[in-house]
């Protein structure tokens, strides 16, 4: 906290005279500290730790993302997820779906897409939700997944190997709804990647299944689910944040 406080005044410059915080600590500033125990600066204090949180995850995501695989190669470890998963192919091509909403607020969806193991940004795609009012994640999910590839048959795209829900079941089902409706659903091996406990839930499956913890499969799989959960975020942010301006 003294280091925060010594960078406010040495880096940013600032002409702050007072500064909240969440606990005492020794004042050698020529500047008020207060300790909120209510109103609006309590308030304030707790936006700024929940925008700490998010800056903390990000961060930490973005370096596991980037921390290179010690496989011998990605080829090795999506040949792994072939036979772990049991799919008819290794997965070059996965795309991952997301839904992001706040009380029910400006619902957003998100995909990314990953080619060989890595990023490939400029398939990554952003949904405003259209058809859903209120908190629906599973009409939503089912809504952004229909939505992706009703545009990749309408260009004569090619579908991906592997599909990742962000959720359980009930996310999962509604995705293959949308799957059914084009008439792919036998196409495309689609997956559910529930958090918490990392399960896997295949489609008619009663059983989830589990890949060892730490594994470099379950590395890959998890980061590619935590990047579309960050790129949901991120777009739902300034979604909001332009509607709270409005």
């Amino acid at each position: 906290l003294h280091f925060s406080i010594q960078h406010i005044h040495n880096t940013l410059k600032s002409d702050a005279t007072e500064i909240v915080i969440p606990f005492a600590i020794e004042n050698i500033y020529q500047i008020t500290l207060t300790i909120p125990k209510k109103g609006d600066k309590k308030k304030l204090l707790e936006l700024a730790q929940t925008n700490a949180d998010y800056a903390l995850k990000d961060y930490l995501h973005k370096k596991r993302l980037l921390t290179p695989i010690t496989s011998t190669n990605l080829e090795e470890v999506l040949m792994n997820i072939q036979a772990k998963l049991k799919l008819p192919a290794p997965p070059i091509h996965i795309e991952c779906f997301d839904n992001s909403n706040l009380q029910g607020t400006s619902p957003v969806g998100a995909m990314v897409c990953f080619k060989n193991g890595k990023p490939f940004k400029s398939q990554y795609r952003k949904f405003h939700i259209q058809s859903v009012k209120g908190i629906n994640d599973f009409a939503s999910m089912k809504e952004i997944v229909l939505r992706r590839y009703r545009q990749v048959l309408k260009a004569n795209l090619p579908l991906p190997n592997l599909i990742i829900i962000d959720g359980g079941k009930g996310q999962l089902t509604a995705a293959i709804e949308s799957l059914q409706l084009l008439n792919i659903r036998d196409k495309v091996t689609i997956i559910g990647l529930a958090k918490r406990v990392e399960e896997i839930f295949f489609p008619d499956d009663k059983d989830s299944i589990l890949l060892e913890w730490r594994s470099e499969e379950l590395n890959l799989l998890t980061s590619i689910r935590d990047e579309v959960h960050r790129f949901g975020i991120q777009f739902h942010r300034k979604k909001r944040s332009k509607a709270m301006f409005e």
